[in-house]
């Protein structure tokens, strides 16, 4: 079977006027880390008595906060951005009755997304429509997804909704809460 692209992949690969792909900023995990080195200094500098507990705390309160501030720095989320209006793309998951595969797949080729009403929504997360949209709709890709032991699997290629298609799948949500 061949390997489809993820809604991410194709955001990566689209045009940098449409849509940006950014990182969180490194602000915290840069103060946290000066943070970790500033107890090292107080640490260091003053001449503490030999009994006394707080260059003991000093040191290992220096190495939480270097440590926690190194991982904040590298472990930084992405997200993408669309261009037009400015804003984030926000993920979002529906998810359906696994036995309903055929219909859905059916249903979203034809961009049908109106009788997704009529489709069996479900607990089980085995077989989901998962889309990344703006808040006013104005860029939205969905995409079907099913749970193939270990990993979801990309059924169909990311699809660019229209505005009146991300509020269906949107109203879904809200129809489920």
């Amino acid at each position: 079977m061949e390997k489809k692209k993820s809604i991410e992949e194709i955001l990566e690969n689209t045009d940098k006027k449409i849509i940006l792909k950014r990182k969180k900023s490194p602000v915290a995990g840069i103060l946290t880390f000066i943070i970790g080195i500033v107890f090292y200094v107080i640490q260091t500098s003053f001449n503490w008595n030999i009994n006394s507990p707080y260059p003991h705390l000093f040191f290992i309160c220096g190495a939480i906060f270097i440590l926690v501030g190194v991982v904040m720095y590298f472990t930084r989320k992405s997200y993408f951005v669309s261009t037009q209006t400015n804003q984030k793309l926000i993920p979002a998951e529906i998810y359906f009755d696994a036995n309903e595969l055929d219909k859905l797949t059916k249903i979203v080729e034809k961009r049908q997304f109106e009788e997704l009403k009529k489709i069996n929504l479900s607990q089980n997360n085995n077989l989901k429509i998962r889309f990344l949209s703006t808040a006013d709709d104005t860029v939205c890709y969905s995409q079907i997804q099913k749970y193939i032991p270990f990993e979801y699997s990309n059924i169909n290629d990311p699809l660019e909704n229209t505005p009146k298609e991300a509020q269906i799948l949107k109203g879904l949500i809200k129809n489920r809460a």
